[in-house]
């Protein structure tokens, strides 16, 4: 009897002994927890930035459709643009075909057969310049020009004479005297004219003479009514008309 009291004694005290072990046992936490909380944590901020950058893709998306409704309304004007300048060009292509018919026809056209008579040397002027449309200055065509003291020459161009002002010197063997003089010398296409003057432009750095030659006929009375005005217009005491022939002729 004792034997089984000690045993049901003992049973007792072990059940007691596990049910008390098995609800007083402390909670144990897992060692990979604060990793786990960590990667929640990382998937997290990822899923925060995909979503940010799908939400810029979206707008950028947006943009991309505003901007190719933009550009269709462009290409729209710029073919209607194209359509405008086309329409134009064909109206200009028409009208040059029909100016180009026009001057085609315009032989027989009165208008057409009017030719422009050149501009007529005038007998009298108040200045000798008023003849410039008639003349060349020859200046730059005198050989030795620019040479002191040198022999000049001169080739005529035209044939229709030239005009000579000068201090003292000789034209064609002519002297001037001691004042200067003004000349006009008749000549033929290719005619050589020679010139001598001792007097020299320290400024200008050539010989002091000036000559112009004529590019259109003109008459000898004309030519002597010119030379009288160059003669006034230049303050020289004298005028020398030299004609085809050589024969000098004087005015004072």
């Amino acid at each position: 009897m004792k034997k089984w009291v000690a045993i049901l004694i003992a049973l007792t005290i072990a059940v007691g002994a596990f049910f008390a072990g098995r609800w007083t046992k402390p909670a144990t936490v897992p060692a990979d927890y604060t990793s786990l909380k960590e990667e929640v944590t990382s998937l997290t901020a990822d899923k925060t930035s995909l979503e940010d950058q799908l939400s810029a893709a979206n707008q950028a998306k947006e943009n991309l459709g505003n901007d190719k409704t933009l550009l269709e309304a462009q290409l729209v004007e710029a073919d209607q643009v194209k359509a405008d300048l086309t329409a134009e060009v064909n109206s200009l292509k028409a009208e040059i075909t029909s100016l180009e018919a026009q001057s085609v026809e315009c032989p027989t056209c009165p208008v057409c057969s009017v030719t422009t008579e050149p501009a007529k040397v005038p007998d009298s002027v108040q200045k000798f310049q008023d003849l410039a449309t008639f003349y060349i200055d020859g200046d730059q065509f005198i050989e030795n020009w620019k040479v002191q003291g040198a022999q000049m020459s001169y080739t005529c161009q035209y044939g229709y004479g030239v005009f000579i002002t000068m201090d003292p010197g000789v034209v064609n063997g002519q002297s001037t005297g001691d004042l200067g003089a003004v000349f006009y010398v008749a000549c033929d296409k290719g005619e050589v004219i020679t010139l001598t003057t001792p007097h020299w432009s320290t400024s200008a750095l050539h010989q002091q003479i000036h000559l112009v030659e004529f590019t259109q006929e003109i008459s000898e009375k004309q030519a002597v009514e010119f030379l009288k005005i160059l003669k006034v217009d230049e303050g020289k005491p004298i005028a020398y008309f030299i004609n085809s022939s050589g024969e000098v002729t004087n005015y004072q």
